[in-house]
């Protein structure tokens, strides 16, 4: 019916991915919640299994799978994975991709343990790097830097209130401050 294609690569075998993104969406939004994140859940544990020898070149599809979980080790699994995910990504110039792993890792982390402030403070001190990187020097002074600030100020952490400080000065000039 063309809904499906297969797709065959030597010495890898078939696999099948959907004609068309409109039927992998359509799909995706008619599964009952529960189901859907019982399926993600499955799906990473699966992952995990099968690439156990290289969960780093696997680790952006692992996170992705995790971050839709609602258990606490499942989430932290997102958070592990996306971190490793987008510091692969910065070693590739993939600067952009970079930012939008460090944002999904701070989605993860918020509802894993909102009150983690020393992992929250890091990542976003992370993501203010990539973002500048990446070529939005003004969200990393103007939206995280501030957070991150804030976060170590509350927990009266120098040395990171220093590295905040320090990446929003080397993001200024990109941005002509």
């Amino acid at each position: 019916a063309a809904v499906l294609e297969e797709k065959s690569a030597v010495g890898k075998g078939s696999s099948f991915r959907f004609a068309h993104a409109f039927f992998r969406q359509t799909l995706y939004e008619e599964l009952f919640a529960p189901r859907r994140i019982r399926t993600h859940q499955q799906v990473g544990r699966a992952l995990e299994e099968v690439y156990a020898q290289r969960l780093e070149d696997h680790a952006a599809e692992l996170a992705a799978h995790f971050s839709q979980s609602t258990e606490a080790s499942d989430l932290a699994k997102a958070v592990k994975y996306g971190e490793i995910a987008a510091k692969r990504a910065l070693s590739v110039y993939a600067y952009s991709e970079a930012v939008r792993l460090y944002e999904e890792c701070l989605k993860a982390q918020e509802v894993l343990d909102p009150d983690d402030k020393i992992r929250q403070c890091d990542l976003l001190i992370e993501l203010g790097r990539a973002m500048t990187r990446a070529g939005e020097p003004r969200r990393s002074v103007d939206e995280v830097a501030p957070k991150a600030f804030a976060l170590a100020e509350a927990m009266s952490d120098n040395k990171r209130k220093s590295q905040v400080s320090i990446q929003a000065c080397w993001s200024l000039p990109n941005y002509g401050g």
